[in-house]
C-alpha cells in the first residue's frame, strides 16, 4: 500500500465544537487518508462538526449566511458503503467540490480511495468518481443536488458507483457541505448491490 499522510482534524474539531456561539473558522485542506480506518475517523469528526451547524435555510431570514455570488471550494471525504456478505465493502476517498454561486452550479471529483472489501482485506483503489452537473438552491437556498459516477479498482475487484447526492450547505457563514445518496446504483464486478454514499467536506 502506498504511504500517504492526512491532515488531522483534532484542532479544528475541538475549536469548532467548543460552543454554539463560537464563530466558524476556515479549516486547513485535507490530504488523502493513510488507510480506511484512520480516514474514517477523520470523516466521522468532520461530519459531526458539520452536522452540529445550523441549517440556515430554516432560520429567518433563510438566506442569511449563504453566498449569492462568487465561488467556493470544499474538501473532505467521499464515502461509499456497499452491502456485501459477510462484511460491508467500504470505500473512502479524498473529495474536492467547487460551487459557483453566480451560476448556481456545483461539481467536483473524488480520488485516492482506500477501502475494505467483504473479506476485511484493505487496499488502495485506483480510479475515481466524477461529480458533474450539480445545482445549488434546488428546493431551498442552501441545498444542492450533485450527480456522480465512477469506477474504482482494488482488492481484485472493480466497483462502479453512480447516483445523485442530495446535500446541504452547513453553518452561518457556511463552514462546509454534507451530502447523501441512500439509494445509489452500485456494482462489484458487474454484480449489483445496495448501498449508501455520503459526502462530507469543509470549506478551503
Amino acid at each position: 500500500m502506498m504511504v500517504r499522510t492526512f491532515a488531522t482534524l483534532a484542532l479544528l474539531f475541538s475549536a469548532g465544537c467548543g460552543g454554539g456561539s463560537a464563530p466558524d473558522s476556515t479549516p486547513p485542506g485535507q490530504t488523502p487518508p493513510t488507510d480506511y480506518f484512520s480516514g474514517k475517523i477523520a470523516y466521522d469528526e468532520m461530519t459531526a462538526l458539520l452536522a452540529a451547524r445550523f441549517n440556515t435555510a430554516f432560520v429567518p431570514p433563510f438566506v442569511e449566511g449563504m453566498p449569492t455570488a462568487g465561488n467556493a471550494s470544499y474538501q473532505g471525504y467521499f464515502l461509499a458503503e456497499i452491502q456485501t456478505d459477510p462484511q460491508t465493502t467500504r470505500l473512502l476517498g479524498l473529495a474536492t467540490v467547487n460551487a459557483n454561486f453566480d451560476s448556481g452550479t456545483i461539481s467536483g471529483a473524488a480520488s485516492d480511495f482506500v477501502g475494505v472489501d467483504r473479506t476485511g482485506a484493505m487496499d488502495d483503489y485506483s480510479g475515481g468518481v466524477s461529480m458533474t452537473g450539480g445545482s445549488v438552491g434546488v428546493n431551498r437556498p442552501n441545498d444542492f443536488l450533485l450527480p456522480y459516477s465512477g469506477s474504482l479498482n482494488g482488492n481484485g475487484e472493480i466497483v462502479s458507483l453512480s447516483g445523485t447526492l442530495l446535500g446541504t450547505f452547513k453553518g452561518d457563514p457556511v463552514l462546509g457541505i454534507l451530502g447523501e445518496d441512500s439509494a445509489p446504483t452500485t456494482a462489484i464486478d458487474s454484480n449489483p448491490f445496495t448501498g449508501q454514499v455520503n459526502l462530507s467536506a469543509l470549506g478551503l
